[in-house]
Parts: structure tokens; sequence; C-alpha cells
């Protein structure tokens, strides 16, 4: 062993360096299929978000970026850290026009697609390797009130593309790990049940109905048939929705009542199931989405329909819903507690 040369009582000196660990911040962005249409991806809508993404980026932090595009089956990961730019592409199966029959996905023997399951596994990975960075995630897509519809699958399918409430569970300790206190998801796609717009309607319908806080005593008297609703050749059952959601047994042909309170009954039931509330409420994660019967136009961008607007009022003026500027809903953990507490029944813990 060679001598040290260092006497007793003396110090070698030592050269210390400052080592600085950035924070990182996390984006995920996600683009759908456009199932019902050209079946083309929703990617320029990613695209036009990833730019405005880019432009947060500097030097005291390292941004990362995962563009997911479901249709080419393509994953990239972009890494800045000081101007430096590193890029990660994995590759999947790919869509195409083949996949789709009558507008539903067929995986056609295939099992490498991109699917929710993918999605949520890279969420997990950002909360392993990175906790807590996740600023914001958005999926661009069709939707309705049970998630994101990436590419119309179904769930009983060998793959299963779309985004469902069933999943939630499994996976909310993945959002809760990787997701910032001041990170966001947001579903751009609709949440528009025809029967549920027709309800609205219906409710809004009555002389003492205003766009103002309204006392929850007052009742609201409808005539009989009023609820009656044919579209098309097929009728809406309006009454057993009420009936469902306030625990009520009215008949189509009844003089019926509602107060305030009861009206207020029916639009937290509505909010409450959807698949944001809950993933809002499990993974305490902030969510931003359509809210019940509102729908988004696509075109120049996403943006709720002015024609649903009426419906955004009901959630914000008399459930005191905060909406966004495009005019999705906010739902968080403690949004969807007190919402929950109108209703008849507990949300399930």
């Amino acid at each position: 062993m060679a001598d040290v040369k260092v006497k007793f009582g003396e110090y070698k000196a030592k050269v210390r360096e400052n080592v600085v660990i950035k924070p990182v911040k996390s984006y995920v962005l996600v683009a759908g299929i456009d199932y019902s249409g050209s079946q083309n991806s929703f990617i320029e809508y990613v695209k036009k978000e990833k730019k405005r993404i880019d432009a947060l980026a500097n030097n005291k932090e390292i941004q990362i970026i995962y563009v997911i595009d479901i249709l080419p089956g393509t994953i990239i990961k972009i890494e800045k850290d000081e101007g430096k730019i590193v890029e990660k592409v994995t590759n999947y199966d790919k869509v195409t026009k083949a996949n789709f029959s009558a507008h539903v996905f067929d995986d056609l023997g295939k099992s490498n697609y991109i699917t929710k399951n993918t999605i949520y596994d890279i969420v997990g990975e950002i909360g392993s390797n990175n906790p807590k960075s996740i600023m914001e995630m958005h999926v661009f897509s069709h939707a309705y009130f049970n998630g994101p519809i990436l590419a119309n699958s179904y769930e009983d399918f060998g793959v299963d593309i779309d985004m469902r409430i069933s999943d939630i569970k499994k996976v909310s300790s993945k959002f809760s790990s990787s997701f910032n206190k001041s990170g966001y998801v947001k579903i751009w796609g609709c949440n528009f049940p025809t029967i549920t717009n027709a309800v609205y309607s219906k409710i809004r319908k009555n002389t003492k109905y205003k766009e103002s806080l309204i006392e929850e005593d007052e009742i609201f008297t409808y005539p009989k048939n009023h609820f009656y609703f044919v579209m098309g050749s097929k009728e809406l059952d309006l009454i057993n929705y009420i009936n469902q959601r306030i625990g009520s047994s009215f008949k189509i042909d009844d003089i019926i009542k509602l107060s305030v309170k009861q009206i207020k009954q029916i639009l937290a039931y509505d909010f409450i199931n959807v698949y944001a509330a809950h993933l809002a409420y499990y993974s305490n994660t902030n969510v931003y989405s359509a809210l019940p019967g509102t729908y988004a136009d696509i075109d120049p961008a996403f943006t709720i329909n002015s024609q649903t607007l009426n419906n955004v009022d009901l959630f914000n003026i008399h459930l005191n819903i905060t909406v966004d500027s495009e005019n999705y809903g906010l739902f968080d953990k403690t949004t969807v507690e007190r919402i929950n507490n109108l209703k008849n029944s507990n949300f399930e813990k």
C-alpha cells in the first residue's frame, strides 16, 4: 500500500463542489382519435399546448414533456435542461382506418397499442422518478360522463383503450404521487347525455327560475306532462331520471313540485357521477372537465359550446362550481366532498 504523506494532526485539503439540484416540472399531453369523424389524431391540439408549455422552460428547472399520440403509436419524451434537449421515442402498434368498423375500435389481433394503462403507467413512473412534478396533463379526445374516449373501444374487448371510472381506484395512487399540489388534469372532450340536457332545459322553464341564487325552500311547480320529451321517434324518460336522483316517485302525468334543494340534488348527483369527480376525489388531484349537459366545439379550438352555457350557469351559480376560461368545470376533492353532501347517498369510500 502506498504511503499516505499526511502527518498526524494535519488535514488533507478537499475541494468541495456545490451540487445544484434542479426541480423537475413534468407535462403529459395525450392525443386521442377522432373515431366518429375523420379517424385522425387530435395531435394538432397537443402541438398547440406544447408550444405554450415550451415557452415556460427556463434554466432554473428541468422540463420534461410526454407527447402521447395514440394513432401512430408514438410516445415522445422531451427533456430540456439549460438549452440541452434530449428526445426519446417509444413506438407501439399503429391505429389505422382498418381498426374501425362503424366507429368502434377493433384491435385486429394486435395488443401493443397505446392504451389507458400505458398512460397510467407513465403517470406512475413520473411519481416514482420525480414525485409531485406533474404540472399539467391534457387529454384531447371525445369524452362522456364515464371518461375520455381515446379510441372508442369496449371494456370487454381484448384491448380497452378508453379511460373509465372503473379504472380510478386502481390507479389513483399513481396520480397522488405524481401531481404537484398546483398541478391539474384537463379533459377537453364533452359530457353531453341528451337526456341530461333535456331535464335541465325543462327545469329552467319555470317562471321562478333565474340565473342568480334562489332560496332552497322555493318550490317550482310544473304542469302535467311537462317532462314528456320525444327526440325523433324515441321517448326519453325524464321522470325516471329525476326519481332516480332525488328518491321520488313522480309519474309523467303528475303535477310535479320540485324544491330548489331537490333541483340542486339532481345537479349534485350528475356532478358526482363522472370520471373527473372520481379522479379528483380518490387521487386528490385537480381536474377540469366538461360539466354535465355540456359539449365541446373543436374548431378552431376546444371550448364549451355556447348553446350549452345555460347548463354551465346551473352549476356555476347554483352549486358554486368554478369554471375556467373555456367554461370547463373544476373538480377538486374539496368541491366533490361538498357537492356530495347535497346528495341523498354518500360517495363510495
